[in-house]
C-alpha cells in the first residue's frame, strides 16, 4: 500500500520554520524611525507568526498515522519514532548544555562577575524534576520545549490508540488547548501555576488532530477547495492579530503567546496543504524539509551575534534598518546551511566506519 506524496507539507514548513526564526529575533522591535514604531511590526509578525510551531505539531501527528498506516508492526515503530526525537533532545539538550557553560565562564570574566554564584544559578535552573517533562527552559536552550512536549504528546497518543479511543483523546486534548490559551494570552484573568506551552494543554490536540487526519485522508478531499481553506488561514491570522492586540492592550496580557484564533488558523492551514499537495518549489521544499536541523541549531547564531555585537560595543546597529531587514534572513540561511553541513560530517563519519 502506498499513499499519495505530499509535497507542499514541505513547501509550508518553509515559511513555518522562517517564521519561528522571526519569533526568537523579534524583527523591528528596536527599530524606531519618523512616524514608524517598530515595535507594533513587531507585534504583528510575532502575532502571524504563531501558525509555525503547532504546525509542526500536526504534520508530526499526520505522518505518524500515515507511517502507522503502512506497517503491521505498530508498537516497533512508535519506539523507533520515540527513539529518534529522544535522540535529538538529549543531544541538543547536552550541546546548549556546555554551550551555555563557556558562555556564561566568558561572560563572568569580561565583565567581573562571581563565577560561582553564575554558574550555580544556571546550574539551579538546568537540573530540576520538571525539566524532565518540559525539557530544559534555561539558557540557549529555551525552544527544547517543543521537543520534550513531542515526545510526550506521542507516548500519550501511543495509549490512546492502543486503546482504540483516539477521537476521544482529540476532545480531551481540545478542552486542555482551550484552557492552555486561558493560561497563557489569557493569564492576568486565569492565574495558574502551571506552564501550559506544553504536551497536555497544547501540543496533545495538535498531534493528535494530525493522526487523525491522516486517518480520514479520502474524506478530507470532499470538503471545501483549496483556495478557500487559503482565504479562511488569512482571515483567521488577521482575527489573531486583533486578538493579540486585545490580549495585550486591554487584558495586559504577555507577548509570545498563542490565541483562540490559533487553532481556527492551524486548521484552515492544514487543510490546504492537505487538499493542495503538489506545491513544490525545489529550493522552497528542500529547505522546509529540513526544518527540524534549522529549529534546533537557530538560537546558537541568535546568541553568537548577540555576544559579538556586545563584545565589539555595536548595540546600536540593533536599531538600524539594515540589521531590522537582514539579520533574521541571515540566521535563516546560516542555521540551514550550519545544520547540513552537520549532516554531511555525520553521514561521511558513518561512512568511514563501515570500512
Amino acid at each position: 500500500m502506498t499513499l499519495e506524496r505530499n509535497d507542499t507539507i514541505d513547501f509550508i514548513k518553509f515559511f513555518a520554520i522562517f517564521f519561528v526564526v522571526c519569533i526568537h529575533t523579534s524583527p523591528f522591535y528596536d527599530y524606531q524611525f519618523g512616524g514608524i514604531d517598530g515595535e507594533k511590526i513587531s507585534f504583528i509578525i510575532n502575532v502571524f507568526a504563531r501558525f509555525g510551531v503547532p504546525y509542526f505539531f500536526v504534520i508530526s501527528g499526520y505522518f505518524l498515522g500515515q507511517k502507522l498506516i503502512l506497517t503491521g508492526k505498530k508498537s516497533a515503530y512508535l519506539k523507533r519514532y520515540l527513539l529518534k526525537i529522544t535522540k535529538q533532545l538529549v543531544v541538543w539538550s547536552v550541546f546548549f548544555f556546555f554551550y551555555d557553560l563557556i558562555t556564561i565562564a566568558l561572560k563572568s570574566l569580561v565583565q567581573g562577575l562571581n563565577l560561582d554564584v553564575e554558574m550555580s544559578n544556571y546550574l539551579a535552573s538546568v537540573f530540576r524534576i520538571r525539566n524532565l517533562y518540559y525539557g530544559i527552559n534555561a539558557g540557549t536552550s529555551y525552544h527544547l520545549w517543543y521537543l520534550a512536549a513531542l515526545i510526550w504528546s506521542i507516548i500519550i497518543l501511543a495509549i490512546f490508540i492502543k486503546m482504540g479511543k483516539v477521537k476521544l483523546l482529540l476532545g480531551i486534548g481540545f478542552i486542555l488547548n482551550i484552557a492552555g490559551v486561558l493560561g497563557q494570552s489569557y493569564s492576568t484573568l486565569l492565574i495558574t501555576p502551571l506552564d501550559t506551552r506544553d504536551a497536555l494543554f497544547f501540543g496533545l490536540f495538535y498531534v493528535t488532530l494530525g493522526y487523525v487526519l491522516s486517518n480520514n485522508f479520502k474524506y478530507i478531499k470532499l470538503k471545501l477547495k483549496p483556495y478557500i481553506w487559503s482565504i479562511l488561514f488569512l482571515l483567521f491570522s488577521f482575527l489573531q492579530i486583533l486578538e493579540g492586540e486585545l490580549s495585550v492592550s486591554r487584558l495586559n496580557g504577555i507577548w509570545q503567546n498563542y490565541y483562540f484564533f490559533t487553532l481556527l488558523t492551524i486548521i484552515a492551514l492544514v487543510l490546504f496543504v492537505l487538499t493542495n499537495p503538489k506545491i513544490n518549489h525545489a529550493l522552497v521544499n528542500k529547505v522546509g524539509a529540513n526544518s527540524v536541523g534549522i529549529y534546533v541549531i537557530h538560537p546558537l547564531f541568535i546568541s553568537l551575534s548577540y555576544s559579538v555585537v556586545n563584545i565589539l560595543h555595536l548595540k546600536g546597529i540593533t536599531h538600524t534598518l539594515i540589521w531590522n531587514l537582514l539579520f533574521t534572513p541571515f540566521i535563516f540561511i546560516i542555521s540551514y546551511y550550519s545544520y547540513h553541513f552537520l549532516q554531511e560530517i555525520k553521514s561521511g563519519f558513518r561512512k568511514s566506519l563501515r570500512f
